[in-house]
């Protein structure tokens, strides 16, 4: 029975992995002039790995709220809590325009990082 449920498991990820190819695959009329951005679905992970960190930590406090909230253990999830959250924000917001991003122009390759770091060749 176990084996059943792995391979329908793995047809069922196959099968979305091919509709997400699919998707995500456009074709431009112009090679002079385009951009390249991060695809929708890494905002969509990161929003399910923020939501279950988020879950998990209602969780911890809910069934034992006396080891949850001392000390030595706060210190250990606030300080994970900011990178798993920064690291999330910035993947839910790859997607939008000027984040993440390669322009091309003519013979200009720019490549955007987070705003900030532009780098042409």
């Amino acid at each position: 029975m176990k084996y059943i449920g792995t391979i329908l498991a793995a047809y069922i990820i196959l099968f979305v992995l091919d509709i997400m190819q699919k998707r995500n695959h456009k074709t431009t009329k112009s090679l002079n002039n385009f951009s390249i951005r991060t695809v929708s679905d890494v905002s969509f992970i990161c929003a399910i790995g923020a939501l279950f960190v988020l879950v998990v930590f209602i969780w911890g406090f809910w069934s034992e709220p006396e080891n949850f909230c001392s000390k030595r253990y706060l210190m250990i999830i606030i300080l994970f809590s900011i990178i798993w959250f920064g690291v999330t924000f910035c993947g839910m917001i790859a997607p939008l325009k000027g984040v993440w991003e390669i322009k091309v122009e003519e013979d200009n390759i720019t490549v955007i990082k987070m705003f900030i770091f532009r780098v042409s060749a």
